[in-house]
Protein backbone atom coordinates (compact mmCIF):
# COMPACT_ATOMS: atom_id res chain seq x y z
CA UNK A 1 0.00 0.00 0.00
CA UNK A 2 2.83 2.39 0.91
CA UNK A 3 4.55 1.79 -2.44
CA UNK A 4 1.37 2.59 -4.34
CA UNK A 5 1.03 5.93 -2.54
CA UNK A 6 4.55 6.95 -3.54
CA UNK A 7 3.79 6.02 -7.16
CA UNK A 8 0.76 8.33 -7.10
CA UNK A 9 2.68 11.07 -5.31
CA UNK A 10 5.53 10.91 -7.84
CA UNK A 11 3.08 11.02 -10.74
CA UNK A 12 1.41 14.01 -9.13
CA UNK A 13 4.73 15.91 -9.09
CA UNK A 14 5.99 14.81 -12.50
CA UNK A 15 2.74 15.83 -14.20
CA UNK A 16 3.56 19.42 -13.24
CA UNK A 17 7.00 19.47 -14.84
CA UNK A 18 6.96 17.11 -17.84
CA UNK A 19 5.02 17.63 -21.12
CA UNK A 20 1.89 15.50 -21.29
CA UNK A 21 2.57 14.08 -24.76
CA UNK A 22 6.00 12.87 -23.67
CA UNK A 23 4.61 11.20 -20.54
CA UNK A 24 1.64 9.74 -22.46
CA UNK A 25 3.97 8.07 -24.96
CA UNK A 26 6.43 6.93 -22.30
CA UNK A 27 3.76 5.44 -20.04
CA UNK A 28 2.07 3.59 -22.88
CA UNK A 29 5.42 2.15 -24.01
CA UNK A 30 6.20 1.04 -20.47
CA UNK A 31 2.71 -0.46 -20.17
CA UNK A 32 3.26 -2.53 -23.31
CA UNK A 33 6.23 -4.17 -21.62
CA UNK A 34 4.45 -4.47 -18.27
CA UNK A 35 1.42 -6.08 -19.90
CA UNK A 36 3.48 -9.21 -20.63
CA UNK A 37 4.23 -9.75 -16.94
CA UNK A 38 1.29 -8.41 -14.94
CA UNK A 39 -0.65 -10.89 -12.82
CA UNK A 40 -3.84 -9.01 -13.78
CA UNK A 41 -3.76 -10.34 -17.33
CA UNK A 42 -5.68 -13.55 -16.55
CA UNK A 43 -8.56 -11.59 -14.99
CA UNK A 44 -8.67 -9.17 -17.95
CA UNK A 45 -8.75 -12.10 -20.38
CA UNK A 46 -11.62 -13.72 -18.48
CA UNK A 47 -13.59 -10.47 -18.66
CA UNK A 48 -12.91 -9.91 -22.35
CA UNK A 49 -14.17 -13.41 -23.16
CA UNK A 50 -17.67 -11.98 -22.57
CA UNK A 51 -17.26 -9.40 -25.35
CA UNK A 52 -15.11 -11.36 -27.80
CA UNK A 53 -16.63 -12.93 -30.91
CA UNK A 54 -14.26 -15.93 -30.68
CA UNK A 55 -13.63 -17.02 -27.09
CA UNK A 56 -11.44 -19.90 -28.26
CA UNK A 57 -8.85 -17.47 -29.68
CA UNK A 58 -6.59 -17.41 -26.63
CA UNK A 59 -3.77 -15.56 -28.39
CA UNK A 60 -6.14 -12.86 -29.63
CA UNK A 61 -7.71 -12.48 -26.18
CA UNK A 62 -4.30 -12.03 -24.55
CA UNK A 63 -3.38 -9.43 -27.17
CA UNK A 64 -6.59 -7.50 -26.46
CA UNK A 65 -6.02 -7.84 -22.71
CA UNK A 66 -2.54 -6.31 -23.06
CA UNK A 67 -4.13 -3.41 -24.92
CA UNK A 68 -6.38 -2.78 -21.89
CA UNK A 69 -3.23 -2.38 -19.78
CA UNK A 70 -1.82 0.11 -22.30
CA UNK A 71 -5.05 2.09 -22.48
CA UNK A 72 -5.20 2.23 -18.68
CA UNK A 73 -1.77 3.86 -18.68
CA UNK A 74 -3.28 6.57 -20.88
CA UNK A 75 -6.23 6.83 -18.47
CA UNK A 76 -3.84 7.53 -15.59
CA UNK A 77 -1.92 10.14 -17.58
CA UNK A 78 -5.16 11.93 -18.47
CA UNK A 79 -6.18 11.82 -14.81
CA UNK A 80 -2.92 13.25 -13.46
CA UNK A 81 -2.89 15.98 -16.09
CA UNK A 82 -6.51 16.86 -15.36
CA UNK A 83 -5.30 20.08 -13.71
CA UNK A 84 -5.10 21.32 -17.33
CA UNK A 85 -8.85 20.84 -17.70
CA UNK A 86 -10.47 24.18 -18.52
CA UNK A 87 -13.35 25.44 -20.62
CA UNK A 88 -10.97 26.11 -23.51
CA UNK A 89 -9.49 22.61 -23.18
CA UNK A 90 -12.98 21.11 -23.26
CA UNK A 91 -13.90 23.18 -26.32
CA UNK A 92 -10.77 22.04 -28.17
CA UNK A 93 -10.43 18.43 -27.05
CA UNK A 94 -13.77 17.06 -25.82
CA UNK A 95 -16.75 16.29 -28.04
CA UNK A 96 -19.83 16.63 -25.82
CA UNK A 97 -22.91 14.78 -27.06
CA UNK A 98 -26.35 14.90 -25.50
CA UNK A 99 -25.91 17.90 -23.24
CA UNK A 100 -29.51 18.80 -23.99
CA UNK A 101 -30.64 15.69 -22.08
CA UNK A 102 -28.96 16.92 -18.90
CA UNK A 103 -30.27 20.47 -19.29
CA UNK A 104 -33.81 19.18 -19.81
CA UNK A 105 -33.57 16.87 -16.80
CA UNK A 106 -32.35 19.68 -14.54
CA UNK A 107 -35.14 21.97 -15.71
CA UNK A 108 -37.62 19.78 -13.82
CA UNK A 109 -35.89 20.85 -10.56
CA UNK A 110 -35.87 17.35 -9.07
CA UNK A 111 -32.14 16.88 -9.37
CA UNK A 112 -30.45 14.50 -11.78
CA UNK A 113 -28.43 11.32 -11.36
CA UNK A 114 -25.64 10.73 -13.89
CA UNK A 115 -24.54 7.11 -13.81
CA UNK A 116 -21.40 5.72 -15.38
CA UNK A 117 -19.47 2.45 -15.28
CA UNK A 118 -15.85 1.31 -15.20
CA UNK A 119 -15.38 1.93 -18.90
CA UNK A 120 -13.51 4.96 -20.18
CA UNK A 121 -12.49 7.71 -17.78
CA UNK A 122 -15.34 8.09 -15.30
CA UNK A 123 -13.26 10.51 -13.21
CA UNK A 124 -12.84 12.87 -16.16
CA UNK A 125 -16.57 12.65 -16.89
CA UNK A 126 -17.43 14.11 -13.49
CA UNK A 127 -14.73 16.76 -13.57
CA UNK A 128 -15.74 17.85 -17.07
CA UNK A 129 -19.40 18.23 -16.13
CA UNK A 130 -18.43 20.21 -13.04
CA UNK A 131 -16.11 22.41 -15.13
CA UNK A 132 -19.00 23.07 -17.52
CA UNK A 133 -20.82 24.64 -14.60
CA UNK A 134 -23.12 21.87 -13.40
CA UNK A 135 -23.50 21.68 -9.59
CA UNK A 136 -22.12 18.18 -9.21
CA UNK A 137 -21.64 15.82 -6.28
CA UNK A 138 -19.80 12.55 -6.87
CA UNK A 139 -20.13 9.39 -4.80
CA UNK A 140 -16.64 7.89 -4.58
CA UNK A 141 -14.94 4.93 -2.94
CA UNK A 142 -12.47 5.65 -0.19
CA UNK A 143 -9.01 4.19 -0.73
CA UNK A 144 -7.50 2.22 2.12
CA UNK A 145 -4.65 4.74 2.23
CA UNK A 146 -6.06 8.17 3.17
CA UNK A 147 -3.11 9.89 1.50
CA UNK A 148 -4.21 8.48 -1.88
CA UNK A 149 -7.70 9.70 -1.11
CA UNK A 150 -6.34 13.22 -0.59
CA UNK A 151 -4.53 13.16 -3.96
CA UNK A 152 -7.70 12.16 -5.84
CA UNK A 153 -9.93 14.39 -3.73
CA UNK A 154 -7.85 17.48 -4.43
CA UNK A 155 -8.09 16.90 -8.18
CA UNK A 156 -11.86 16.47 -8.06
CA UNK A 157 -12.48 19.47 -5.84
CA UNK A 158 -10.19 21.70 -7.91
CA UNK A 159 -12.80 21.48 -10.67
CA UNK A 160 -15.79 22.01 -8.38
CA UNK A 161 -16.74 18.35 -7.96
CA UNK A 162 -17.89 17.79 -4.38
CA UNK A 163 -17.18 14.29 -3.10
CA UNK A 164 -19.57 12.14 -1.07
CA UNK A 165 -17.71 9.06 0.26
CA UNK A 166 -19.44 5.78 -0.55
CA UNK A 167 -21.26 4.64 2.57
CA UNK A 168 -20.52 7.96 4.21
CA UNK A 169 -23.78 9.86 4.01
CA UNK A 170 -26.83 8.92 1.98
CA UNK A 171 -28.44 12.03 3.46
CA UNK A 172 -25.99 14.23 1.54
CA UNK A 173 -26.96 12.46 -1.69
CA UNK A 174 -30.68 13.03 -1.05
CA UNK A 175 -30.07 16.67 -0.16
CA UNK A 176 -28.11 17.27 -3.36
CA UNK A 177 -30.98 15.93 -5.45
CA UNK A 178 -33.62 17.82 -3.45
CA UNK A 179 -31.63 20.99 -4.14
CA UNK A 180 -31.98 20.33 -7.86
CA UNK A 181 -28.30 19.44 -8.32
CA UNK A 182 -26.44 16.60 -10.04
CA UNK A 183 -25.36 13.39 -8.34
CA UNK A 184 -22.72 11.28 -10.11
CA UNK A 185 -22.01 7.63 -9.38
CA UNK A 186 -20.77 4.42 -10.93
CA UNK A 187 -23.53 1.84 -11.13
CA UNK A 188 -21.79 -1.37 -12.18
CA UNK A 189 -19.83 -2.59 -9.13
CA UNK A 190 -21.39 -3.62 -5.83
CA UNK A 191 -19.22 -2.78 -2.81
CA UNK A 192 -21.73 -4.00 -0.27
CA UNK A 193 -24.52 -6.53 0.16
CA UNK A 194 -27.65 -4.86 -1.24
CA UNK A 195 -27.76 -5.58 -4.94
CA UNK A 196 -29.92 -6.98 -7.69
CA UNK A 197 -29.10 -9.70 -10.21
CA UNK A 198 -29.09 -8.50 -13.81
CA UNK A 199 -28.15 -10.02 -17.15
CA UNK A 200 -24.92 -8.40 -18.29
CA UNK A 201 -22.76 -9.45 -21.24
CA UNK A 202 -24.58 -12.77 -21.35
CA UNK A 203 -24.08 -13.63 -17.68
CA UNK A 204 -25.74 -12.99 -14.35
CA UNK A 205 -24.04 -10.39 -12.14
CA UNK A 206 -25.06 -8.29 -9.15
CA UNK A 207 -25.42 -4.53 -9.66
CA UNK A 208 -25.93 -2.05 -6.81
CA UNK A 209 -29.50 -0.79 -6.34
CA UNK A 210 -28.47 2.75 -5.42
CA UNK A 211 -29.17 4.60 -8.67
CA UNK A 212 -32.65 3.10 -8.98
CA UNK A 213 -33.59 3.61 -5.33
CA UNK A 214 -32.41 7.22 -5.30
CA UNK A 215 -34.30 7.93 -8.52
CA UNK A 216 -37.55 6.36 -7.37
CA UNK A 217 -37.36 8.02 -3.95
CA UNK A 218 -36.68 11.54 -5.25
CA UNK A 219 -38.10 11.63 -8.77
CA UNK A 220 -34.64 12.45 -10.14
CA UNK A 221 -34.06 10.94 -13.60
CA UNK A 222 -31.02 8.73 -14.28
CA UNK A 223 -28.87 9.64 -17.29
CA UNK A 224 -26.11 7.21 -18.30
CA UNK A 225 -22.91 9.15 -19.00
CA UNK A 226 -19.67 7.85 -20.51
CA UNK A 227 -16.31 9.52 -21.21
CA UNK A 228 -13.98 7.65 -23.58
CA UNK A 229 -10.61 8.39 -25.13
CA UNK A 230 -10.33 8.68 -28.91
CA UNK A 231 -6.55 9.12 -28.92
CA UNK A 232 -4.09 11.58 -27.41
CA UNK A 233 -6.07 14.51 -25.97
CA UNK A 234 -9.20 13.52 -27.90
CA UNK A 235 -12.27 12.58 -25.91
CA UNK A 236 -15.97 11.89 -26.24
CA UNK A 237 -18.38 12.74 -23.40
CA UNK A 238 -21.71 11.09 -24.15
CA UNK A 239 -24.77 12.05 -22.09
CA UNK A 240 -27.56 9.65 -22.92
CA UNK A 241 -31.32 9.90 -22.65
CA UNK A 242 -32.73 9.11 -19.18
CA UNK A 243 -33.66 5.59 -18.16
CA UNK A 244 -37.37 4.85 -17.99
CA UNK A 245 -38.65 4.75 -14.40
CA UNK A 246 -40.37 1.37 -14.32
CA UNK A 247 -39.24 -0.16 -11.03
CA UNK A 248 -35.83 -0.95 -9.57
CA UNK A 249 -35.07 -4.13 -11.52
CA UNK A 250 -36.20 -2.67 -14.84
CA UNK A 251 -34.05 0.44 -14.35
CA UNK A 252 -31.01 -1.65 -13.45
CA UNK A 253 -31.51 -3.89 -16.48
CA UNK A 254 -31.76 -0.82 -18.68
CA UNK A 255 -28.60 0.70 -17.23
CA UNK A 256 -26.76 -2.62 -17.62
CA UNK A 257 -27.81 -2.69 -21.29
CA UNK A 258 -26.52 0.86 -21.88
CA UNK A 259 -23.19 0.12 -20.16
CA UNK A 260 -22.83 -3.14 -22.08
CA UNK A 261 -23.22 -1.34 -25.41
CA UNK A 262 -20.41 1.08 -24.53
CA UNK A 263 -18.12 -1.75 -23.37
CA UNK A 264 -18.73 -3.61 -26.63
CA UNK A 265 -17.81 -0.44 -28.54
CA UNK A 266 -14.67 0.27 -26.46
CA UNK A 267 -13.55 -3.09 -24.97
CA UNK A 268 -9.96 -1.90 -24.52
CA UNK A 269 -11.26 0.80 -22.14
CA UNK A 270 -13.12 -1.62 -19.86
CA UNK A 271 -10.87 -1.10 -16.85
CA UNK A 272 -11.69 -4.01 -14.57
CA UNK A 273 -8.64 -5.86 -13.25
CA UNK A 274 -10.48 -8.50 -11.25
CA UNK A 275 -12.86 -11.17 -12.56
CA UNK A 276 -15.96 -9.04 -13.10
CA UNK A 277 -18.32 -11.83 -12.12
CA UNK A 278 -16.87 -12.05 -8.59
CA UNK A 279 -17.41 -9.66 -5.67
CA UNK A 280 -15.05 -6.66 -6.13
CA UNK A 281 -12.13 -6.01 -3.78
CA UNK A 282 -11.81 -2.62 -2.09
CA UNK A 283 -9.16 -0.44 -3.80
CA UNK A 284 -5.83 0.32 -2.13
Amino acid sequence: MKGRYFHYAAANVLSRVLPKRFVWGLMRAAARVYSHFTRDLAAIVSNLEAVSPDRSDGKGLRRRARRVVVEFAGYLVDLFYSYQLSLSFIERHVEVRGREHLDKALSARKGTIVASAHVGNWEMAGMTLAKLGYPLHGIALRHRDPRIDRIFGARREAHGLRVIPLGGSSLRAYRALQAGEVLALNGDRLFGKKGARVRFLGREVTFPRGLARLSLATGAPVLPVFFVSLGFNRFLLEIQEPLKTAGEEAMLRSFASRAEAVIRSYPSQWFIFQPFWEAPAWPD
